[in-house]
């Protein structure tokens, strides 16, 4: 499983080091001021993708993240501008595109391959990240996720909502990382906070 957190502390362990072990034991040590704000399943083949406030996307692979027991402190997944912050981060393997949902609710599709090096290579882990939506005046990037077309996902709200989402080209702009999207989601007062993807099952668990 991968922690990370608002800082840019990324870790990585496994799930015999936290699950198997006494209840509420410490699996991250933090700084002062710092707090984890996703952590998600250590899945290959994949690529690691850590979002920011201020909409800037890093793509990096998996294995610059090695295995750490419950007293390492991580290592950096993003090096942060002055005032920015991780808001979160995701897995990405086939999926075609990035989706971006800012406080506002702009959102847009992105081609993954816009946050790869001109060379069409990964960058590293550590580095700074690459503008993944042009923010307007007081808005701030909320969420990111890898998806395709057709994928139905949900959305929450910091105020308990749930909004579906159907990912469609006709619907959802795809744009350049550079651009700002279309205000498709307007919430007075309220701003979708996170991504699920509902667990489709196969025939074989029907």
């Amino acid at each position: 499983m991968f922690i990370l957190t608002k800082d840019g502390i990324i870790k990585r362990m496994s799930y015999e080091d936290i699950f198997y072990k006494s209840q509420n034991h410490s699996i991250i040590p933090l700084h002062e001021g710092d707090r984890v704000v996703t952590a998600f399943a250590d899945d290959h083949p994949s690529v690691i993708a850590v979002y920011t406030k201020k909409g800037d996307i890093l793509m990096f692979d998996r294995s610059q993240v090695r295995v750490t027991g419950d007293k390492a402190k991580g290592v950096e997944a993003i090096d942060l501008d002055e005032g920015d912050e991780v808001r979160g981060g995701f897995l990405i393997s086939s999926e075609e595109f990035v989706l971006t949902i800012t406080e506002k609710g702009y959102t847009k599709l992105v081609r993954k391959e816009e946050f790869y090096t001109k060379e069409g290579k990964l960058k590293k882990r550590g580095q700074k990240g690459l503008m993944a939506v042009k923010l307007g005046r007081d808005d701030a990037l909320s969420v990111a996720t890898a998806t395709y077309l057709g994928e139905e996902l949900l959305l929450s709200t910091e105020k308990g909502r749930l909004l579906k989402l159907k990912v469609e080209e006709g619907k959802i702009p795809v744009a350049k990382r550079t651009a700002m999207g279309e205000q498709l989601i307007k919430i007075e007062g309220d701003r979708v906070v996170r991504i699920v993807k509902p667990k489709i099952k196969s025939q074989d668990e029907e």
